[in-house]
């Protein structure tokens, strides 16, 4: 899978949670949303926020990969490794799981 795409893909769902969220708690758009901590102790998004994002980059996902995913699961849930934490760690982990069930 194409890491730009996969990239695009999270810009376009940041870009629907953010008409969800108020002013004030809207993530960067775009390349800065690089350079911040999406979920986590310094994140931007509380624990709503995030199943908001993971449901709408869901459907983005099957709608633009025609692929259904399901981001959240056990291994994740039960890992050190949080896939939420950034853009990178998510597209990465975007990437493995769309790899995966495609």
């Amino acid at each position: 899978m194409d890491a730009g795409k996969i990239i695009e893909i999270i810009y376009s769902a940041v870009a629907d949670l953010n008409h969800m969220l108020p002013t004030g708690n809207r993530l960067p758009v775009g390349e800065e949303l690089k350079s911040i901590s999406i979920y986590g102790p310094e994140g931007k998004l509380d624990s709503l926020g995030l199943i908001n994002l993971i449901s709408i980059l869901e459907e983005r996902i099957a709608d633009e990969l025609s692929t259904e995913v399901n981001l959240v699961n056990e291994e994740v849930a039960s890992n050190d490794f949080d896939p939420f934490r950034s853009v990178t760690t998510l597209a990465e982990y975007v990437g493995s799981v769309v790899n995966n069930e495609g």
